[in-house]
Parts: C-alpha cells; structure tokens; sequence
C-alpha cells in the first residue's frame, strides 16, 4: 500500500510539473523560406572572409512603376579567382516574400571589385536581401 501511494504521488507530480512546463513554439512554419534581416548573407564563411562588400545601394525607380533596383560591389581579396553562388530576394512593406531569383553563378576576378545588379520584377518590392554561398557544382567557361 505504502508503494502504491509513493507511486500514486511520483506520478502526480510528475503530471503537475508536465502541466507547468512552458509551451514550444517554432520560430517558422515548416516549409517556409528563412527571412533574413540582413542586406547581404554569407552562407559560406571562407566566402566571408575573402568577398568583402564595397558598397550596395537599392533605389525606387522614378517613374510611375516604383520598381526597386538593387546594385552591390564586391572585392575579392584573395590573390586567385573566385566562384560563388548568388539570389537575390525582394521584401515588401510587411517582409514578406514578393520574389526570389534563381542562383546566380558569379565569378570575381583576384583583387578587383566587381558589381553586380539587379531589379525587382513587380512594384510591391521595397527591401531585399543578397545571399551569397560556394557554387554546388564546379563552373569552368
């Protein structure tokens, strides 16, 4: 008997501390795609330490369709060429996903800064991030 309340009484506490216990909540929505609060995203850190960003600038365009056009400069500092993968993905007023372009293969010649640009294709695009990663798949022209 004395067992079987010990038993009784581990269980229900157990219970209690179960019911107390703070509820999970996930960040996102399995299936979506991350919002990036950054301008420009490095998935790669060796990519990071040797593509350095000299400037980026996005502008509203003067005309009565306001899309966004977006231009970035990046240095390669190393003493070789670089390859990397870039995409491009345009925000609204809300950060919410309006586009996402495809991977970009993108070569940057030994220590020369390059630019590179682009434009959203609808007018709901005021923001933007640049996301930078290795080519997943070796690229020789």
């Amino acid at each position: 008997m004395k067992h079987m309340r010990i038993g009784l009484s581990c269980f229900v506490l157990a219970m209690l501390l179960m019911g107390c216990a703070t509820v999970y909540k996930p960040k996102e929505r399995i299936g979506s795609t991350p919002q990036y609060t950054e301008k420009i995203v490095y998935l790669d850190p060796a990519l990071r330490q040797s593509l350095l960003v000299a400037n980026h600038v996005s502008k509203l365009s003067q005309d009565n369709t306001h899309i966004l056009y977006v231009s970035a400069s990046f240095e390669n500092i190393r003493r070789v060429g670089i390859w990397a993968d870039i995409q491009i993905v345009f925000y609204d007023e809300n950060n919410e996903e309006t586009e996402r372009s495809n991977w970009q293969p993108e070569y940057f010649d030994p220590q020369v800064v390059r630019q590179v640009k682009w434009n959203a294709l609808n007018n709901r695009a005021n923001s933007y991030s640049i996301i930078i990663r290795k080519p997943r798949v070796n690229v020789h022209f």
